[in-house]
């Protein structure tokens, strides 16, 4: 909006410069009119005077005797076609002096107006070439202004889709937590289990094996096993106490049940995870 205010602003300046050259041409050619005017008014006012003197003169009453007149008539005449000559002669002189005066001025109207209209042309094309850079500016700044829109659109959607992203990897996050606890929870169950399991398991075993063995060491690991199975039991009574401590601290739920018989085992190696 700025940049055609400019043009037409631009656009008066021309043409007020275009009418003041025009009207000051005009004023100049009056001017010489005038003066050339007055020049042939005066001039054609000396002609009226002469002529007037002339014949004033020639009319005046004759006191010389006729002889004397007719030389003296003679003379005059011929004094008067020279005059006439000569002021024919003057008179094309100065009629040809003005004719060329006239013509240098018409030349360098001319030679003004031609500059005049040279200077408009290159005026005019120069707005035009101006005109075009404008438009030119304002389809760059309009494809600017429509990048600068679609770029804000596709970082809007892209905070978008971040923010999803963050949201989703955030619920991930707090569920791999949630399974971690699990695990763990879990994981300690089942190393309960095995201390319970393995604690139970060998007294079975040591029956199992003394019931093969001889008599002597029969009752050589009896007398081992009477002394060891207290302590089996009293520790058995703390894991259980710690399991169920454990089990109502986390709140898990309990794998196994209290009618839950722990399986005959061949051998006494501790389980593997």
């Amino acid at each position: 909006m700025k940049q055609d205010f400019i043009v037409q602003e631009m656009e008066h300046i021309v043409e007020g410069a275009k009418a003041e050259r025009f009207a000051v041409l005009k004023k100049r050619d009056a001017v010489m009119y005038k003066k050339k005017f007055e020049d042939a008014d005066s001039l054609l006012a000396d002609f009226r005077e002469l002529l007037d003197y002339r014949s004033h003169k020639c009319s005046e009453p004759n006191d010389v005797p006729r002889t004397a007149t007719n030389e003296k008539a003679e003379t005059r005449n011929k004094a008067w076609e020279d005059e006439v000559r000569r002021l024919r002669t003057e008179n094309e002189r100065l009629t040809s002096e003005k004719n060329s005066e006239i013509s240098a001025l018409l030349a360098e109207k001319n030679f003004i107006w031609n500059q005049y209209n040279k200077l408009e042309h290159d005026m005019n094309e120069q707005l035009r070439s101006k005109r075009t850079e404008i438009e030119l500016g304002n389809e760059k700044i309009r494809a600017f202004m429509s990048n600068i829109e679609e770029l804000q659109s596709s970082n809007t959607d892209k905070d978008k889709t971040i923010a999803t992203l963050k949201t989703e990897i955030a619920k991930l996050e707090s569920g791999l937590v949630k399974k971690s606890e699990e695990l763990f929870k879990l994981s300690r169950e089942l190393e309960l289990l095995k201390k319970s399991g393995s604690a139970s398991v060998t007294p079975l075993l040591r029956q199992f094996t003394s019931a093969s063995e001889p008599p002597k060491h029969r009752t050589d690991r009896k007398t081992v096993t009477f002394k060891e199975e207290p302590q089996s039991s009293q520790a058995l009574e703390k894991r259980s106490s710690k399991r169920k401590a454990g089990d109502s601290i986390s709140g898990a739920p309990k794998l196994f049940t209290s009618s839950f018989k722990v399986p005959k085992l061949k051998t006494s190696s501790p389980l593997v995870i």
